[in-house]
Formats: C-alpha cells, structure tokens, sequence
C-alpha cells in the first residue's frame, strides 16, 4: 500500500495524546473514609481489574480512531499491479489510439462504433487520477494531438473527434506511441478500433519497454457495401471530338448479388453517360461508358452509384486536360518536308506547326511546343543534343528521322545521351514492312478489323539500326526480316520515337500509304502530357502535375473549390513537374482549381482512400496470436465487455483508493468506545 500525501503520516504522533490523557486518569484517585472495609476487600479487587481492562478498551479505541483519521488523510491506495516493465514505476501516462476512420460508421446497439469508441475513451479518463497525463491519437494526426494533455483537454479533444478519410497502421500507432511517451516514464496505450485488416496486417515495428498496450475490438454491425474502386481510360490520350472509353471498376464487399445498381457518369457537372451494373456477392466487374468529348480545355469528371448505408465511397472523381491545339516543332536537316508538312496543316483544328531549318532553332525555346520531329538530320550539334534531351525530360516527346546519308558517330552521341540505340554502318535496300504492333497506342481505334495479308509499304533504304534492350523499346513497325523501322522508348517523361528509314528522295512509298497518316498523327497526339486522373486523400499524399508554364518556388499557390474553401499548400516544381503536396485541411473528396497569384494552373481531383471500402475484419483468436507474437507481454486483448467498457477496463491504469475503508474503521472505533463507555461498567 501506498500513499498519496505520505507526509500526513507525521500526524500518526498524536496518538500520544490519548496516551498521557489515559496515564493521568489512572493516577488520579480520591480518597472516601469508610468504617470497615472488611466486607468490601474483594469487591475492590474485582472492580480495579474490570476498570483497568475499560480503560485500556478506551485508549485503544481512540489510538486506533487517530490512526484511522490520519490514514485517511494521508491518501492510502494499492499500487496498479499492471507494470508495463520489471520496475516498480506506477503507470503515469494514459494513451487512448480512437479509431475515426469510414468503418466505424458501422452501427451498434449503443449507436455508431465512432460514438461507442468515444464514450469508452471518455469512461477512461474520468475513471483517471486527476494528476495522470493523456496521450490522444486519432488518423488525422493532428498537431495538438503531438503533445502531453490533461484530463480536461483530452476531454475536450475527444468530443471533437469525427469521421476522417485518412487512414493509419499498428507500425504508424507504434511510432507515434514511442515518440510521444517519455522514456523515464510507465504507460498504459489503449486502441479502440474495429481491427480492419488493414490496420493491422504484417505490424513489423515493437514498442519500448515502458509502454503497454490494451487493445479492445470494438464489433460492430458487418455492412454491405459497394463501391467505385477506380477508373480509367482506355486510350492514353483524350482529344476533342473523340470517341472516349471509360473503364469503370465496381466492387461488391457484400453477401448478397445485386442488380441493377445505377452508375452515372458526369463530365463538367452534365450527365453523360447511365448504366445498370449486376454485381454478384464479392464480385468486382469492369464496366465500360462512352461518351464523346465535345470540349477542350481542363475536364471534371465525377462517377456515382447509389448505395447504403456507407456512402463515402459512392463517388470518384477525376479530371483530364484536352489541348486545344497541340504545337509541333518540325527542325529540317535540309528543306522542309512537303509530306509532313502537309499532313499536319491539314488539321488546323488539331495542330499549330512550326517549320525551320536546322541551326536557326537555337531562338526558340523548346519548353512552348508539345512534339519536336527532328526530320532528315544527317549529323546533329552538342548543343541542339542537349536542348532535344532536356525537352524529353521535362515531358517533351520527340521523332527523330535519318536523312540518306548520315553522320553515325554525330548521330550515335546524340541517341545514346537519349539510351535509345544506334545505327550501325549497314544499309539495306528494297525491303517490305510485314509487321505492325496492333497492340501499341499508336494503332489503337485505327483499324476496323486485323487481316493476316495486309497491303504494307515498300521502303527503298533503311539504316540498320541495332536498339537498345536495356532500355526497353517497342517495335512499332518491322520488316520481313525483322528489321526495325520504326521504335519508341519511353523517356524519362518524354516519349522517343526513331525512324530507321529517311523521308526524303525515292523513299516515298511509305509517305504515300494510308498508314502514315495515323502514325504521324498518334504520335503527335502521344506527346500530350497526361497528368493522373485522381490522387488519394491520405497523411503525407502528394499531386503530380505537368505545369504548362514556368512557375517560380515562391510562388503562392493556392487549392480552392470556388466557394468557401481556399488552401494554400506546400509545392516543388522541378522542370515543368509541380508536385503539390496535399495539406490535412483537404479533407473530403472533390475536383478543386489549382491557382496561383497570376494564373489558373490546372485542376486535381481527390478521392477517398478505398481501403476502409472492404469490411474485412481480424478475428480476435487471430489478433491475440499476432499481438503475442509481436508484443510479448507488453500487450493485452480484451474481448468481453458490456456497454460500461471504459470502467471496467479503468482498473489496467487506476490506483485502487482504500482510504474510505479506513474512514469506515474510525467510525467503528469511534462507536466502539461509545458503546465501551455507555454499557460497560
């Protein structure tokens, strides 16, 4: 036993004080003259002996009344046997882990499991010594959640505790647990959740000796559930006028087969597209919408079904950019190219080209087109080299095309700086292309149907070309002998695309063929920087976008959805890439504005975290296994309770107070010297 406020016990002196009252009484006598005491000698003897035992009732009844009283006082408790390590230390930091994620939206005969993890995490501090100190942790992490709190802030913390998108791990909760408890002292680190798979799956990280942990699974109602997991486009690009198809992945987490639930497909807050989607129990089915894009410019889209009763993950949102026009750059070895030329002036609505002989390049800047063709080259500068690599890494895709005769070692630096192969000294004549990869975006909606004998051009020279494997290319088209006509590699942003036969002369067989249309032009189209249709809200996610103008690092920027909300969050940018790092005040799924002071940079789309869409739960045998395994006897489970968890539970961190039993036993005292006083005699 121990006690609060040890120096009361100084007090325990005025036991004393009953002592010398009790010594002076019995030394006290009164004389009484009698005439003959014969009679009265063994009354005397009988009655000393009966006022002797009195007395010393008396005293004891009082020395132990003061004892009482002073203990009372003194606060006397029984030490918390749950040590968290083999020291004597007592258990002065409370932890309390309140799982806020979308499953606990699950019901429960007290209400929701977010309301009943509340009450318990409330029941836990008021069942806690006024002097203990509270850690809180929840999946928002937030900043006045990173520091010591008493019993009335943590109080008020936990009332304004609410659902969150976010979501965290065991491995997150140990590390914020070994970071917020002081080493010097004893802790008790409760975790109130539903035990979601992945919560806590594959945990790799212990907890410090100091620390125990007491994980209590809260059961909820298991609900049926279905959900938008993701989407995307089957062609890479999106252009104006085109026929778009969208993938659309459904998913069932439910026990049960259901038709016809509704899906809807907004583009730009119109509707349009509506499909019915049969999903069977636990089923995940693709389904495909199309609609055309009769805009260009920044899209928003937005996908919905209807569902209950979880509906955070009922709509996905996304976005895409179609370029009005896309700027080509076509830099002649010698003359301009009449057939290239020609074929992208003929699409005014498609395309803006610019033409220039090499060597007067050096007044552009690159950074302002989409697509450079680098046509009929015979040798290339150091210079232009380095301004072609740096486009392709800052998102740029380029073509490159041999003239007749060429400068192989001129020619080869300048592909190797881009690890895209290079040309041996050989030259083949009068060969036939017999082989187009059908399955490369390139060809993609270009042929109706695939015919074994297709009529395919004829090419009068070809550079041997030797690729480089490393690097992985795609051979897009080949000849009969297997020889590479045409290759893409995929740069480091960029696309890089290198012809093996020149344009120019009597090689025009294959200018003239239908082919070499949709070639040209997908290539073109390629170059289109596509930024991701979505990113997920979670703690320290972040937005790639491609930026299409120069953006300086102090530069404010700022996230709004047009209405009230306006965030100003951290970004890097870095070439033409802007990284946005999405701050906790994004917290709910949109299509939001990207701006600066000056100008409209683009749009992003956020969406829930979909790992709390699929009610997957550890089984309490299960978890007990793992935390053992993990913890050793630093952790303890508690699966039965009732609705006054918290109380019950108090008893892992709360001191046992004994002092009214010790009030109790004055006031017997106190009535036993009553009693003594009154009724012996």
């Amino acid at each position: 036993m121990s006690f609060l406020n040890p120096f009361f016990l100084w007090a325990l002196t005025a036991i004393s004080i009953p002592v010398i009252i009790h010594l002076i009484n019995f030394r006290r006598h009164k004389t009484i003259y009698f005439s003959n005491t014969k009679y009265l000698i063994n009354i005397k003897k009988e009655t000393r002996n009966k006022t002797q035992l009195k007395q010393l009732l008396i005293l004891l009844c009082r020395i132990l009344t003061i004892s009482m009283l002073v203990i009372v006082f003194a606060g006397p408790y029984i030490p918390n046997e749950s040590k968290v390590d083999d020291s004597d230390s007592v258990v002065s930091v409370i932890g309390i882990y309140v799982d806020n994620s979308f499953s606990m939206q699950a019901e429960t005969k007290s209400g929701q499991l977010l309301e009943f993890a509340k009450q318990t995490a409330l029941e836990l501090v008021n069942n806690s010594d006024t002097d203990m100190r509270f850690i809180l942790v929840t999946n928002d992490l937030k900043p006045e959640h990173q520091v010591m709190l008493s019993k009335s802030q943590v109080i008020s913390e936990i009332n304004k505790v609410d659902f969150s998108s976010k979501n965290i791990t065991l491995d997150n909760l140990t590390d914020k647990a070994n970071t917020l408890v002081p080493k010097e002292s004893s802790a008790i680190f409760y975790v109130l959740s539903d035990m979601q798979t992945n919560f806590v799956s594959s945990p790799i990280k212990s907890i410090d000796k100091n620390i125990q942990l007491v994980f209590i699974p809260l059961r909820g109602t298991i609900l049926n559930n279905i959900y938008i997991d993701s989407c995307y486009f089957e062609t890479p690009i999106q252009r104006l006028g085109q026929q778009e198809k969208l993938i659309v992945q459904v998913v069932s987490a439910s026990e049960e087969d259901n038709y016809d639930v509704p899906l809807q497909l907004f583009i730009n807050d119109t509707l349009k597209a509506v499909t019915g989607v049969n999903l069977k129990a636990g089923e995940r089915v693709d389904v495909e919408l199309n609609y055309v894009n009769t805009t260009s410019g920044h899209v928003s889209g937005r996908l919905e079904i209807i569902d209950y009763p979880i509906i955070y993950d009922n709509a996905l949102f996304f976005n895409y950019y179609i370029a009005e026009k896309l700027k080509i750059l076509i830099i002649n070895g010698r003359e301009s190219n009449h057939y290239l030329t020609s074929l992208y002036l003929s699409a005014p609505d498609n395309f803006l080209v610019t033409n220039v002989l090499q060597g007067s390049e050096q007044n552009l800047n690159f950074s302002a087109f989409d697509f450079i063709i680098l046509s009929d080259i015979s040798d290339i500068s150091s210079g232009l080299s380095i301004s072609i690599k740096n486009f392709v890494n800052n998102g740029g895709s380029i073509c490159f095309i041999p003239a007749g005769e060429i400068n192989h070692k001129s020619i080869n630096d300048f592909l190797k700086l881009l690890n895209s192969g290079n040309y041996s000294y050989d030259v083949f004549q009068d060969l036939n292309i017999s082989h187009l990869d059908y399955n490369h975006d390139i060809f993609k909606n270009v042929f109706l149907r695939i015919e074994d004998k297709v009529d395919l051009p004829k090419l009068s020279k070809l550079h041997n070309y030797i690729a480089n494997k490393m690097a992985a290319p795609s051979f897009i088209i080949k000849t009969g002998n297997q020889k590479p006509v045409l290759i893409s590699y995929t740069g480091e942003l960029g696309n890089i695309f290198v012809f093996t036969t020149p344009m120019t002369g009597t090689n025009t067989d294959f200018l003239r063929h239908p082919i070499f249309v949709p070639v040209m032009y997908n290539m073109a189209f390629s170059s289109q920087l596509n930024n991701p249709l979505y990113a997920n809200i979670s703690n320290n996610s972040e937005y790639q976008i491609f930026a299409r103008e120069q953006i300086s690092n102090t530069e404010i920027i700022k996230i709004t959805d047009n209405t009230e909300l306006e965030i100003i969050p951290q970004f890097r940018f870095y070439g033409n890439q802007l990284t946005i790092f999405l701050p906790d005040e994004l917290n709910y799924a949109e299509n939001f504005d990207l701006v600066s002071s000056s100008s409209f940079l683009g749009k992003i789309a956020v969406n829930y975290d979909r790992s709390e869409s699929v009610p997957i739960f550890v089984a309490d045998v299960d978890l007990q296994y793992l935390l053992e395994e993990l913890f050793g006897k630093n952790v303890r489970l508690i699966t039965e309770y009732d609705d006054t968890i918290g109380k019950s539970v108090s008893d892992f961190h709360q001191n046992k107070t004994v002092w009214r039993y010790f009030l109790l036993m004055a006031l017997i005292f106190i009535l036993s010297e009553i009693l003594i006083i009154r009724f012996m005699k």
